[in-house]
């Protein structure tokens, strides 16, 4: 009974972690499928199905691949090169790693955001100069918009997962 209920705590935390962890920049949506997958491996599949699994990995899949079509809409939208989005994209990452310690981890969320603007406004600033600021600035607003509606987008598909498998799992 208590190694039971020290089970579901335990993956409840890991759900709670793969939430958190997208705030900071983390694959959260695979940790939440990794968590769904190995609680349906310890258990044998009692409450958790083979299609629920697979709904969930193709949710995973799907909300990486709207992250990143979200953000290069954003660009295009805005008029950004490919080499803006590639380099926001690079400064998005870069961002995270270096706003990680700020803010006790939620820094990354700002690091990314503002590492994706600054790529972006950097290199169309490099490739159009100095005298086409704003079509770099704009091109930087573009790449940050697009990037908040994936995350925005990929973190409501990390609660629906949460929530699905929590009622699944809990009632």
């Amino acid at each position: 009974m208590i190694l039971s209920v020290l089970g579901h705590l335990v993956f409840f935390l890991f759900l709670l972690a793969g939430f958190f962890g997208l705030l900071f920049g983390l694959p959260g949506t695979w940790m939440i499928f990794g968590a769904t997958l190995v609680y349906a491996w310890v258990t044998d599949f009692a409450q958790v199905s083979g299609g629920l699994l697979l709904l969930f990995g193709l949710l995973t899949v799907a909300g990486e691949v709207v992250e990143y079509v979200f953000g290069i809409a954003g660009a295009r939208r805005f008029g950004s090169s490919n080499r803006g989005i590639l380099f926001s994209i690079l400064g998005g990452f870069a961002g995270a790693i270096a706003g990680a310690p700020l803010f006790f981890g939620f820094g990354a969320i700002l690091g990314a955001l503002v590492g994706a603007f600054l790529g972006a406004v950097l290199i169309e600033l490099f490739t159009y100069g100095p005298a086409e600021w704003k079509k770099a600035v704009r091109s930087g607003w573009g790449n940050f918009l697009g990037r908040i509606a994936g995350v925005i987008t990929k973190m409501a598909i990390a609660i629906g997962m949460i929530v699905w498998i929590a009622a699944t799992v809990f009632t």
